[in-house]
């Protein structure tokens, strides 16, 4: 009976929305808490194309944290050092910031890191809740995997140009991207 209860819990807390904050299915060291890493999402994390097509998972990977919050810590790093090619490539095809072309994005960061200078803050990664007003700017996301990371530029603290929201997640084909969302 009591196998019976567990089982049922551990299937509610997979499917209900949100269940990761119960389960915990992972922490900031990519250390597992609750459920252990599996064949099929270390495999999600490889650039070789996969014969079992793309991921699809209800739920964050153990380590998805710590990914999100490593690359955008690469992208300010590009950002920074003025690497607009590299910090570009992260982002998703399919983001607005993306679409507007290299020479754009790259005339318009370099205009603001002029004024950001070269310290940021990365707040830690926090699961997105709210998909209503960025929904239309994360486009072929993986959902369930997805973390929202705000960075801050001191240089530009108590200024509403002193800091950005970027969404991180795998993309349909399973490459973790950048989506911009403020």
């Amino acid at each position: 009976m009591s196998n019976f209860l567990a089982r049922l819990l551990l299937i509610a807390a997979v499917i209900a929305p949100g269940g990761d904050a119960v389960l915990h299915l992972g922490s900031i060291d990519g250390g597992a808490v609750g459920a252990g890493s599996t064949e099929r999402n270390q495999h999600a994390f490889s650039a070789r194309p996969s014969s079992a097509g793309p991921l699809t998972s209800t739920a964050p990977a153990v380590g998805d944290r710590r990914r999100a919050r490593d690359m955008v810590d690469r992208y300010e790093n590009a950002l920074i050092a003025g690497d607009w090619e590299a910090a570009f490539e992260l982002l998703s095809p399919t983001s607005l910031t993306r679409e507007m072309g290299l020479e754009a994005f790259a005339s318009e960061r370099a205009a603001y890191f002029d004024s950001a200078g070269d310290r940021y803050v990365l707040a830690d990664p926090a699961r997105v809740s709210d998909w209503m007003d960025i929904a239309p700017l994360v486009v072929r996301a993986e959902r369930p995997r997805a973390w929202l990371v705000e960075v801050t530029y001191p240089a530009l603290a108590g200024n509403n140009a002193g800091y950005e929201q970027l969404v991180v997640a795998p993309d349909e084909n399973g490459t973790w991207r950048i989506w911009p969302v403020r």
